[in-house]
């Protein structure tokens, strides 16, 4: 990775649902908490739904639905969400009021070819300065989504030209659209999958907190903070229902393989923790910032060790991969929760 665009001074953008950067999860935090304070003192316009997006021909969408879209196109990506109205001056004042040691970003008004106004901000960096990140709100006659842009080569900087054209080419239509719905990649692996091989597989994006496993219901939960002997042990049994690990390293986002009735381990991977687990249909994850809902999968109910292993530790791809292309990369690192049904009641 260029020094120019490192970790400490632009935050880059994790490889998972929602390529969310760092910066962007405080500013999603902040929206959010914008949206709480305005909707118990007066009614709120709602966030369109996505689905009446329409993208232009040719567009390569990785992944649609009613709250987030998303592009991959071969040098850069587009995540797209939907707004309240309230929380689009607040996202703008968090940008504009940018300050060292990261760069500023730069504000300029477009205009869409369907009439939308669009807020772009560019972020800049290094000597001579190169675009390493784009912002833009978007208003379509008072329907807010917000769009962020990234790289997908770390060591390149971006050409703002086609992403500009493609952000202009957006319309938002007045019917919802079903037949636009593009599933995430965890839910096609599911649907696709061949026989011996994972389960499931997820891709997550990985906020400054641990990964909970278990019952979908629960994971949302307030669990209580864990201490420094569950951080040495690598995780905790919180219920019957729910286990939390912490992952090895600081990666910003994690693949995670879910394997059934495989045999143990053995000198595969490195392991991370194991305990009993008890599931009813399904099991989810989530990061606790990281979907409204969490990815899963559903499992015969029963009581099982859940045994948790890293692969490949530390090998990563320099450049930013869709999910799916992600699943097929088995010479990366990823996380493998192998489940084995007891023989005994924990």
């Amino acid at each position: 990775m260029d020094p120019k665009t490192s970790r400490d001074e632009v935050e880059a953008a994790p490889r998972g649902r929602g390529p969310l950067p760092l910066l962007t999860f405080a500013i999603l935090a902040l929206l959010g908490l914008a949206v709480f304070s305005s909707k118990k003192g007066r009614p709120m316009k709602p966030a369109p739904d996505l689905l009446r997006l329409a993208f232009p021909p040719g567009a390569a969408v990785t992944e649609h639905d009613a709250t987030q879209a998303q592009v991959f196109e071969p040098d850069w990506w587009l995540d797209v969400r939907p707004l309240e109205p309230d929380q689009v001056d607040n996202g703008l004042r968090a940008y504009r009021a940018m300050r060292a040691p990261l760069p500023p970003f730069l504000e300029e008004i477009l205009h869409g070819a369907d009439g939308s106004t669009i807020h772009r901000l560019v972020q800049r960096h290094g000597d001579p300065a190169e675009v390493v990140r784009i912002e833009y709100f978007i208003s379509f006659d008072g329907d807010w989504i917000s769009a962020h842009a990234g790289s997908r080569d770390l060591d390149r900087p971006l050409d703002p030209a086609p992403i500009d054209a493609m952000v202009r080419a957006l319309r938002l239509e007045p019917q919802s659209r079903p037949d636009r719905e593009v599933p995430p990649a965890w839910r096609a692996y599911q649907r696709d999958r061949r026989p011996g091989s994972p389960i499931a597989k997820f891709v997550l994006s990985m906020p400054p907190a641990p990964v909970l496993i278990g019952d979908p219901q629960a994971l949302l939960l307030d669990h209580g903070l864990p201490t420094d002997e569950d951080f040495d042990r690598g995780g905790r049994k919180i219920t019957p229902e729910v286990i939390e690990f912490y992952t090895k390293d600081d990666p910003i986002s994690i693949r995670v393989d879910v394997l059934l009735d495989d045999p143990p381990p053995g000198a595969v991977g490195e392991p991370v923790f194991a305990a009993p687990l008890r599931i009813v249909d399904a099991i989810a994850m989530t990061c606790g910032f990281d979907e409204a809902e969490p990815p899963q999968v559903a499992i015969p109910s029963g009581e099982y060790d859940l045994n948790i292993a890293v692969v490949n530790r530390g090998v990563e791809d320099e450049g930013m991969l869709t999910d799916a292309e992600r699943f097929a990369r088995d010479d990366l690192e990823r996380y493998e929760f192998r489940l084995t049904p007891r023989t005994s009641e924990p």
